[in-house]
């Protein structure tokens, strides 16, 4: 027996039921619903309800029974209340607006997207993010929503475009980013970029046995380095680009000539603050183009490491 098939179908105030050999009609506030029942099931309408029974006891008359049944509690509640499927838009600049007959759509695209409202159905904007389907037929207000989302479905790593209220919409991790002004330029990933980082910096402690250390950190257009006493807390010598004896001398602050200006110039501090033993912490940068170019001439210019 079937769950749903067995209950009768309520009819409400208001709402006028006829069956003509097979085929049902309801009638109400939001309009008229027709609906072929088929042979395999039988429709009566009597005590003001719809009873659905099957006319045999085959598969196919016990499937039909649940799903006539089903059939018609919709076009009962459709011509009384109606049904409505409620949409979002998510995404910069995309809206929707409600245009005489048509349905006006800015989804991102070169063009608006003009859809034509079917007469069964209404469809409202309270917010140009917000779209309402509504009418008394629920397959044919499931089918215009799925239509209008259609134009544009949600994409996985955003959310934009346009999803259901009730929709969850399952993300994806992007492609991560990699902060150009924080010098990080390799292109292995950040978890690769930090351990590279970690390793060299352990190797610098257990060489440093009191030595200060050489400090280096580029961005894609500067180059800077310092001398850090680590038992102290304090920097003893620093130069970068930007510094004012160097800066006016260079084309460009991001070639390895900016690199080795920057070297000597900090040697020459260095010395003056009485350093000329030092360890190179090179971070998780390679050990070439700038950060050696700096280096060799921090060399040159009297430091040892």
């Amino acid at each position: 027996m079937s769950r749903i098939g067995k209950h009768p179908v309520a009819i409400p105030q208001g709402v006028e039921v006829q069956l003509s050999g097979q085929t049902l009609t309801v009638k109400g506030r939001l309009g008229a619903l027709t609906t072929t029942v088929s042979g395999e099931v039988a429709a009566k309408v009597e005590n003001g309800a719809v009873t659905i029974t099957p006319g045999s006891e085959t598969k196919r008359a016990r499937a039909l029974w649940g799903t006539t049944r089903a059939l018609v509690n919709n076009m009962v509640t459709g011509v009384a209340n109606g049904f409505t499927r409620n949409l979002e838009i998510n995404g910069v600049g995309y809206r929707a607006a409600v245009q005489g007959k048509n349905l006006t759509l800015q989804l991102g695209y070169s063009h608006d997207i003009n859809y034509p409202i079917p007469p069964d159905v209404r469809i409202a904007c309270e917010r140009p993010t917000v779209i309402a389907v509504t009418g008394a037929d629920k397959q044919r207000v499931g089918q215009v929503a799925a239509e209008i989302r259609g134009f544009r479905p949600p994409e996985p790593y955003k959310g934009k475009g346009i999803k259901y209220a009730d929709e969850t919409v399952r993300r994806k991790e992007g492609k991560k980013k990699y902060a150009r002004r924080t010098g990080r330029m390799s292109n292995k990933p950040e978890a690769l970029f930090r351990r590279r980082r970690q390793r060299v910096r352990f190797r610098v402690r257990l060489a440093a046995k009191g030595r200060a250390r050489l400090s280096v950190f580029r961005s894609s257009r500067h180059i800077y380095a310092q001398i850090i006493d680590d038992q102290a807390g304090r920097t003893l010598a620093a130069a970068s680009t930007l510094d004012a004896t160097v800066k006016p001398n260079l084309k460009t602050g991001s070639d390895t000539a900016a690199a080795s200006a920057v070297g000597k110039l900090l040697a020459e501090r260095a010395k003056a603050a009485g350093v000329d033993r030092v360890v190179f912490d090179r971070g998780a940068y390679l050990f070439h183009g700038r950060i050696k170019a700096l280096a060799d001439a921090a060399r040159e210019g009297g430091l040892q490491f």
